[in-house]
């Protein structure tokens, strides 16, 4: 039976891997095109790896994410890791549906833009925790980009290291915050979101919707660490549902 879309993880006909076939259409076609078709090329490519959904909506200016907004609701329970410069997408969330969101990153950027009133709102809980594989104190390496901000974690040894701040675990602060399921998760967080899927699926950790930035160009590790958390994310019954560029978003438990 022919298919008209592919799911993240899955083969082309021809037996490459769609991550490949993204890559060759990426290096090999887009540069040779004028900017506003290269931009409808990488929609027209990503749209082959989701699956189409209704209330499917971009919410947010500068940091803009896809939500299906069919599963979400004033009683949803959304976790956002990772705040950069500017929270308009959690903004926007709470203004669409009127949730409350927890909201973690512990690095100074994200400490900046929280201390702004415009980013001041009574459903958003700031909490300056990030996320990794277990609790503790995780050592980050400074921005590669001092404009844009993102601190990420490296090894303690590495002579990246600059400075240390508290992590925990996705179980771990779930059980802290007496939840068993979280109704959105968004993962904006340089590298370390392998960690966070490879708990979700190992522990079949309840998460109905994952908005997440996947980072495979940070080293041949991460590009390998990507193929693997999108075939584990498959197996654990995600399907994605928006791709642009390497902003993701799955729905858990859609019918096959």
């Amino acid at each position: 039976m022919r298919k008209s879309r592919v799911d993240a993880g899955a083969h082309l006909a021809n037996g490459c891997d769609v991550s490949d076939y993204g890559s060759m259409v990426r290096n090999s076609v887009l540069p040779l095109l004028p900017a506003s078709l290269r931009q409808c090329l990488r929609r027209s490519v990503d749209s082959l790896y989701c699956r189409p959904i209704a209330n499917k909506v971009c919410l947010g200016i500068a940091d803009q994410w896809h939500v299906c907004l069919g599963t979400l609701s004033a009683d949803s329970i959304v976790y956002s890791v990772g705040v950069g410069r500017g929270i308009t997408f959690e903004l926007a969330l709470v203004k669409r549906i009127g949730c409350k969101i927890e909201l973690f990153d512990p690095s100074p950027t994200a400490i900046t833009t929280m201390m702004q009133p415009e980013n001041q709102h009574p459903n958003i809980e700031f909490h300056k925790l990030g996320f990794s594989a277990a609790p503790g104190l995780a050592a980050f390496a400074l921005p590669h980009d001092p404009a844009e901000g993102s601190f990420f974690i490296v090894d303690p040894e590495s002579p990246m290291a600059a400075l240390r701040f508290p992590v925990s675990d996705l179980a771990t602060i779930m059980r802290e915050h007496g939840n068993t399921h979280i109704d959105l998760l968004k993962m904006d967080i340089e590298g370390a979101e392998y960690d966070v899927i490879d708990q979700i699926c190992r522990e079949g950790i309840s998460v109905s919707q994952l908005c997440v930035e996947l980072h495979p160009h940070m080293s041949a590790k991460a590009k390998q660490r990507t193929k693997n958390s999108l075939t584990m994310l498959r197996k654990a019954g995600f399907r994605l549902v928006h791709k642009a560029r390497m902003d993701h978003t799955f729905l858990q438990n859609m019918t096959r």
